[in-house]
């Protein structure tokens, strides 16, 4: 989220009388001021983006809110993709019933017995359906076997 609020190296000076300025104001209640001149100003909301809220002298919160309105008003592109994303977390939270799966309400005792009847193993101990059974495919009655794992 920082790119497009790159700072120069060269300009350190200039971003540390920038934090003290907005330190300077934050402690005088000026936020409204800060505000306003960081959404003219790309090399404010640079500093702003980059420092910590403490060395800034506003509450974490207060920064947050700036950083958002800095990343709306220099970088719409970067704004849209993060709605985005949180309207998609807003839908997934919707389905996370769903995505646990149906679990023990759905077990049917019948389905069960008839494929552990059907079942028998073959040479390497998988459990295989020997006739397909109403409803499962076979494929999903077979035990699921671990992936190796990879060494790094």
């Amino acid at each position: 989220m920082n790119e497009g609020f790159e700072t120069d190296e060269r300009r350190a000076a200039i971003h540390t009388e920038l934090r003290a300025w907005v330190c300077e104001l934050a402690g005088k209640g000026g936020v409204a001021k800060i505000r306003k001149w960081m959404l003219q100003d790309r090399e404010i909301a640079a500093v702003i983006c980059h420092s910590q809220p403490f060395l800034l002298g506003l509450a974490g919160d207060v920064r947050e809110t700036m950083v958002e309105s800095c990343v709306k008003k220099w970088k719409p592109e970067a704004d849209a993709k993060l709605n985005k994303a949180i309207g998609l977390k807003k839908i997934a939270a919707r389905y996370s019933g769903f995505v646990r799966g149906p679990g023990a309400a759905s077990f049917n005792k019948g389905i069960a017995a008839n494929g552990a009847a059907g079942s028998k193993r073959d040479a390497h101990g998988d459990a295989r359906a020997s006739q397909p059974t109403v409803g499962i495919p076979a494929a999903l009655l077979r035990p699921l076997t671990p992936i190796a794992c990879r060494k790094r």
